[in-house]
């Protein structure tokens, strides 16, 4: 617990940056480690890191490719052994031992992956017990006895405990690290097992346990359900449906054509947690999965798909049960499903109702979509401000709405544009609109309306020291800003200055993180305004609201206050920048509308997910 307590101090959180960053890793003294082996480590933590974005975007052949030259990699480290290199790559080795098993049971050919040897010289002790638990004799049973009806029997909240490749993917089980495995997290935190069941400490200990000493599996099918281990094993009938990609000759899109059918249509029953016959469309790898009865879709073979047979109601009960699809939609369905049931959305585990926002707002123009949020921002000033009407101001590149005076809207609307003409990420400057399809400005001057609107339409509360927020999807992109009677805009100047440049950076991609946002906001207006007095306290600030934190995953995952997170960001983005050659690629790569995390792990030689376990590393 002391650990824990810990984990988010500062001097922790610059020594994991350190860790994680390529040509500064110093977790052990430089003369332990030669320039050499540290230039192999580089390239290892590299082809790890592209192995396991392959196999989260579903790219096999890839994937395959980067694991093998990992271990030709791992094969010039472990040749003479060192204790500080094998310390030092332990957790690295670990996905790869997760990522090459999985390959593995696919059944491709792959070289033999060498063993780490043992460092316990090195001052590693691992737990001596821990290495006596079977997953099959000791893990297995608590699992389908606490978890069985939810997460082995079904797959409820995108958590799935159904077989151990399942387990070992995702996170839910992080070997040798059971403080940031989600399995362990929920269970400590108290947020499962539901329906009034409970893991005793023995059993929580005897999970630890296992994790840490490497969630190995001690079964003989890794991909067998575990809900049948100490049974007969029988194969499974259940037909993996893989993610297909488009080929280029598609009549029909899921992300702007099927993805809508399915929000507008199925949203009620198919997209919630426990979904009717354990049919999920949440996502497009769910919605390959099936149900109950197997997979609904054969691609190629939209007859014989039982998806489709739903929705005609051929022999069975039609779908949805209250009003049957038009002919037009579902021979769209029947078309993209003939077609090869392709994925040309960003991500194929990405929300059903994102890939549908993301391609409605991709194929409008800038100026089709200024007009959309337009109505957007009438229909959200209305559910938060039900009985008063909003001046509005409009500007090039934003629409400012409150229930200030004209005059100070149009003060806020003239600081607003200043901001937007001095915010370039290259440069060489952009050509690009501060925010495509501008951004609204809601300003409100009674604490009381600012926090309604925190209910309304953020439905949370703001906290009484916070006098701002924005908020970016592909749909919406706006600020909220309170300012009091007695303010300007000068007043508040500062404020819009740091939420308008998180707003702006979150716009350049669909996948820019909101710590990285709120860092970048953070950054940019401490140097726009080094002696204003809430600038001066930053520092401070920030460092106190990282040594509250618990766990690294919380803060990653927005579970933590907004305002608090956003301090963090400013940490890190604080260390990022440091490595100037790599961030300034970085950004003129979200100039341009790349992908973050892609351009991330080209310029720093790490995935941003494997920066998580580095930073969890740097601190045992």
């Amino acid at each position: 617990m002391l650990q824990l307590q810990k984990l988010f101090s500062l001097a922790l959180i610059l020594l994991a940056l350190l860790c994680w960053m390529p040509q500064a890793n110093q977790v052990f003294a430089q003369d332990e480690i030669s320039s050499k082996d540290q230039k192999t480590i580089q390239s290892f933590e590299k082809y790890v890191g592209q192995m396991s974005e392959q196999i989260t975007a579903q790219k096999g052949a890839t994937a395959i490719s980067a694991a093998k030259k990992a271990i030709v990699q791992l094969k010039k480290l472990v040749k003479k052994p060192n204790a500080a290199v094998i310390t030092k790559i332990k957790p690295t080795y670990q996905t790869l031992k997760s990522g090459y098993q999985q390959m593995v049971d696919a059944g491709v050919r792959m070289p033999a992956l060498a063993e780490l040897p043992n460092t316990s010289a090195a001052g590693d002790k691992p737990d001596a017990s821990a290495g006596q638990v079977s997953f099959v004799k000791d893990v297995a049973p608590i699992l389908n006895s606490k978890c069985g009806n939810c997460h082995v029997n079904q797959k409820r909240g995108n958590f799935s405990l159904v077989t151990f490749n399942e387990i070992s993917t995702g996170g839910g089980v992080i070997a040798g690290d059971p403080e940031t495995s989600r399995l362990i997290e929920v269970i400590e935190s108290g947020e499962m097992p539901k329906g009034g069941g409970k893991v005793s400490k023995a059993e929580l200990g005897v999970l630890k346990k296992w994790i840490t000493a490497g969630g190995k599996y001690d079964g003989d099918n890794r991909a067998q359900s575990i809900a049948n281990l100490g049974a007969p094993m029988m194969a499974s009938s259940v037909e993996v449906v893989p993610v297909r990609r488009p080929k280029g000759s598609e009549t029909v899109s899921f992300a702007l054509d099927i993805a809508p059918i399915l929000v507008d249509n199925c949203q009620r029953c198919h997209m919630i947690n426990g979904p009717r016959g354990n049919f999920n469309m949440a996502d497009f790898v769910a919605l390959l999965r099936g149900g109950d009865s197997g997979a609904v879709i054969k691609p190629g073979e939209a007859n014989d798909s039982h998806l489709v047979q739903r929705l005609r109601g051929d022999g069975v009960d039609v779908m949805p049960p209250n009003k049957k699809l038009s002919d037009e939609l579902i021979a769209k369905v029947v078309t993209w499903i003939n077609e090869g049931a392709s994925f040309d959305g960003m991500s194929a585990k990405d929300s059903t109702i994102q890939v549908a926002s993301i391609a409605r707002v991709n194929a409008m123009t800038h100026e089709e979509l200024i007009e959309d949020r337009k109505q957007t921002s009438a229909k959200i000033w209305k559910l938060a401000m039900t009985d008063v009407t909003a001046e509005v101001v409009a500007s090039d590149s934003f629409l400012v709405q409150g229930n200030l005076s004209k005059e100070n809207l149009q003060g806020i609307s003239a600081l607003a544009e200043e901001i937007a003409a001095g915010s370039k990420l290259t440069s060489k400057g952009s050509d690009q609109p501060f925010v495509r399809g501008n951004a609204i400005i809601f300003a409100f001057s009674k604490r009381y309306d600012f926090g309604e609107f925190g209910r309304m339409v953020e439905e949370r509360n703001f906290p009484r020291k916070i006098s701002s927020a924005w908020t970016k999807t592909p749909e919406r992109a706006y600020v909220a800003l309170l300012v009091t009677r007695n303010q300007t805009a000068a007043d508040v100047e500062v404020e819009l200055h740091r939420q308008l440049s998180a707003l702006f950076v979150a716009g350049r991609a669909n996948d820019v993180p909101r710590w990285f946002a709120d860092g970048y906001g953070w950054t940019q207006t401490k140097k726009a305004f080094p002696r204003d007095e809430t600038v001066q306290a930053l520092e401070g600030r920030a460092e106190a609201a990282a040594s509250k934190m618990n766990k690294l995953d919380d803060f990653v995952n927005n579970r933590i206050d907004a305002d608090q997170a956003a301090l963090v960001g400013y940490l890190f983005v604080k260390e990022l920048k440091k490595k100037s050659g790599s961030y300034s690629k970085l950004m003129a790569d979200l100039d341009k509308g790349e992908s973050f995390e892609k351009s991330f792990a080209k310029h720093f030689n790490l995935p941003v997910n494997m920066m998580l376990k580095r930073m969890s590393a740097a601190t045992r």
